[in-house]
């Protein structure tokens, strides 16, 4: 009874329906017996619903929708990001998997950034690599860039 108030109480305040919060419910347990594609929408409904229910609705769908196209996206991506495409997703995961893609982008576009810098620039890479190398490209391409603002 308490329970069934509270959740009549938090779905009131928030604006998120009932049918949201009953939906979830019915989903989760299939979550252990489901393919993959089941499973990932089971766990990206559960993750943006939590996260957004405060904000209603569109925000809960368009969360799950923008989620499940970045999974699917970073299914595609070829087999030399890999090693990206894990420690982001280690990294990034309980954001979401919109947040998983920024992560492998923005590491990808700054791979090839370094990899388009004056050679004259390698003692000054090495360094940076050696400091935040657990960080990722994207942040081993700031470091490099702060250096050279500073010089």
């Amino acid at each position: 009874m308490l329970f069934d108030y509270c959740i009549a109480k938090q779905t009131r305040k928030t604006g998120m329906t009932l049918r949201w919060l009953i939906a979830a419910i019915l989903l989760m347990p299939l979550a252990g017996y489901g393919n993959d594609e089941e499973d990932l929408k089971a766990a990206v409904i559960a993750r943006c619903m939590y996260d957004a229910a405060e904000f209603g609705e569109e925000l809960i769908r368009t969360c799950v929708e923008s989620d499940l196209a970045a999974a699917k996206a970073l299914e595609q991506y070829p087999a030399s990001t890999k090693e990206i495409v894990s420690r982001c997703t280690r990294n990034r995961q309980n954001y979401g998997w919109s947040m998983v893609k920024v992560c492998v982008d923005m590491d990808i576009a700054a791979e090839t950034a370094l990899a388009a810098y004056d050679a004259k620039l390698a003692p000054l890479i090495d360094e940076c690599r050696a400091k935040a190398a657990k960080l990722g490209p994207a942040n081993i391409k700031g470091c490099v860039d702060r250096s050279i603002e500073m010089k």
